[in-house]
């Protein structure tokens, strides 16, 4: 009731914008678009830059004038609200008939029906773990590393994929991160799955007709990355906040050089033992952004 009779700067003229959203025409013209552009489009500049720039940029770090509409999560269901119904505000009452055919595609495919785990998890807003989430990839590399045909290589940069036109397969280089004169060269490999940045990708990759156009379509217009610091803060304080919740985020705007604070206390307590609590109070964690 509060945010309609007296609404935070951030969020007036929103109520008004949603109501309005309905009468606007759909876009039939775009098959794709930034989040600002279509935010801008749907409902106003000021909900871009204030509430969704704050949003995004919590989410993935990046330039909501950069980055597509359909490819970030949870705003591309927005696009497809507007493609199925004519507008967003009518979407969310009406769900689209491509999200009801994907559930159950998803419940129906050949690993069998989602277990109840991870339809828990897909509901959760944030997932952590008690040891922090190093615990995610210590278990991971210890569950590869228990299969017999598994092999992990660690502190190696791959400098080069050579792809030979024989049944050889694909040969990737790996430099040793603490010699420069040792290099490993791995044969015979059918797959690569690459984390790396698509910039370093484009480097490393061969030179032949289906790479080249991959790296002049994909790659080399993929030039916008961010570096992203996680500053830990701890508080020998009680209530330094006075309030319980998620914490805030930040419009880039603002230009205050850091995406927002977490309250990590509040929203995952149980990972903070009781000592902790006892000496400190209130634990926060700051993310940010340099670009």
């Amino acid at each position: 009731k509060d945010i309609f009779l007296n609404p935070p700067p951030v969020m007036e003229g929103v109520v008004a914008t949603v109501i309005k959203e309905p009468f606007k025409p759909k876009n039939i013209e775009l098959k794709d678009e930034s989040i600002y552009d279509f935010i801008s489009r749907r409902f106003s500049k000021k909900m871009a830059t204030t509430l969704i720039d704050a949003m995004i940029s919590g989410i993935y770090s990046g330039d909501i004038k950069k980055l597509s509409v359909r490819s970030c999560s949870p705003l591309n269901k927005l696009w497809e609200y507007e493609q199925s119904h004519g507008s967003i505000v009518k979407g969310m009452f009406m769900p689209s008939s491509s999200a009801t055919t994907t559930t159950t595609n998803n419940s129906n495919n050949d690993d069998g029906p989602l277990s109840t785990f991870v339809q828990k998890m897909q509901k959760a807003p944030q997932v952590s773990f008690i040891k922090g989430m190093e615990h995610l990839t210590e278990t991971l590399t210890k569950k590869l590393a228990s299969n017999a045909d598994t092999i992990i290589y660690t502190d190696y940069e791959c400098v080069q994929i050579i792809n030979e036109s024989n049944d050889e397969g694909i040969e990737i280089h790996l430099q040793d991160a603490n010699d420069e004169k040792e290099m490993k060269i791995i044969n015979n490999v059918d797959h690569i799955f690459s984390t790396i940045p698509a910039n370093k990708l484009s480097n490393i990759l061969p030179s032949s007709s289906l790479f080249d156009y991959a790296k002049e379509l994909l790659l080399n217009k993929m030039k916008y990355n961010v570096n992203v610091a996680v500053v830990n803060l701890v508080y020998n304080k009680s209530n330094l906040v006075g309030k319980d919740g998620f914490g805030y985020l930040v419009p880039s705007m603002d230009k205050e050089g850091i995406l927002g604070v977490a309250w990590d206390s509040s929203i995952f307590p149980a990972q903070i033992d009781a000592q902790t609590m006892k000496d400190h109070d209130v634990l926060l964690l700051l993310l940010i952004c340099q670009q």
